[in-house]
């Protein structure tokens, strides 16, 4: 934050705020910030994205309120490449579900982190691996 510091800013990516928001797991602050016109796509610094940082977080109903607000579910970018990536390495299904259920392409490619099937499998989530597999992994 030292470049926001410098600026006399609060945040140096657009979607910093939305993000941290969403990390404090403040609903109300992340339908405040999307209602003012923040862009849930905006890339935002450590986790690419307002909608990865949501799903790192694990709250569903914010990461919902991210995704209704026109998130792009197949960014890729930040600290596992995308979304549904983040959401397969936590071992969260609901959000794994939701993610799918809103068009996250499963065969996304994750970079180091390979593919979402690659990290269900690697972390002997057999649920989560069985439903990537359902849904054209």
């Amino acid at each position: 934050m030292d470049l926001a510091k410098t600026l006399k800013i609060s945040y140096v990516f657009p979607g910093d705020a939305l993000a941290d928001a969403a990390l404090r797991d403040n609903l109300e602050e992340v339908e405040k910030l999307v209602n003012r016109g923040d862009d849930p796509s905006g890339r935002c610094h450590i986790y690419g994205s307002p909608l990865q940082a949501a799903v790192t977080a694990g709250d569903l109903e914010i990461t919902e309120t991210i995704i209704e607000a026109g998130a792009d579910v197949n960014a890729s970018g930040g600290q596992f490449s995308t979304p549904l990536i983040a959401a397969t390495v936590s071992g969260r299904k609901s959000i794994v579900k939701l993610l799918l259920d809103a068009g996250a392409d499963v065969r996304a490619d994750g970079g180091r982190y390979v593919s979402a099937l690659y990290q269900a499998v690697s972390h002997s989530n057999k649920k989560l691996a069985v439903m990537l597999l359902e849904h054209g992994a």
